[in-house]
């Protein structure tokens, strides 16, 4: 049986909460459920069970120290041609944070599993889209330019397998790994 399986970054309540003042649902995306807003640091995709374990057994090899992040703007993905992503971005990340995702690439390299060609660009998915306008997408954005948070603290990253449903993803923590 397979897994499709991501590392990523849980966020504070008080810090998913700040992003829930955008009205994404009114304007027409598919806001991300509130339990599965999180900070992605890789993307794995399906593995086989010894697959996973050998995924395991590398991550826990990762050494971070706890880092601080925050929110800051928004924007949405491509930045030319149909929107499909509408994002929150990070007020100038932790150099952790980025250490830590190059650990992760590295250490899961040695799996066979390939770094994202287009390079690792910090943000928080806050909805999908589909048939929506630049237009729209640009005039949401500069709506929601200034959006910040407080710095919230991370001390740990997860692997999480998701599991595709017809109403959504639901996530499932396959196992935390704290700094």
């Amino acid at each position: 049986m397979k897994k499709r399986l991501f590392i990523g970054i849980s966020l504070p309540d008080h810090i998913k909460q700040s992003l829930s003042i955008i009205n994404l649902k009114q304007a027409g995306f598919k806001p991300v459920a509130y339990d599965n807003i999180h900070l992605t640091l890789k993307f794995i995709g399906d593995v086989d069970q010894a697959h996973a374990e050998e995924i395991l057994s590398v991550l826990r090899t990762i050494k971070a120290t706890p880092f601080k992040l925050s929110i800051q703007g928004v924007g949405f993905f491509p930045p030319r041609g149909k929107p499909q992503v509408f994002w929150a971005g990070l007020a100038d990340a932790d150099p952790t944070l980025f250490q830590l995702q190059t650990q992760i690439d590295e250490s899961l390299q040695q799996l066979g599993i390939d770094r994202d060609k287009r390079g690792f660009h910090p943000h928080i998915t806050l909805a999908r889209c589909r048939n929506f306008s630049v237009r729209s997408a640009r005039k949401l954005a500069d709506k929601h330019r200034e959006l910040t948070s407080p710095q919230f603290e991370v001390g740990s990253y997860i692997l999480y397998r998701s599991i595709l449903k017809p109403e959504g993803a639901l996530y499932h923590i396959e196992k935390e790994f704290l700094f």
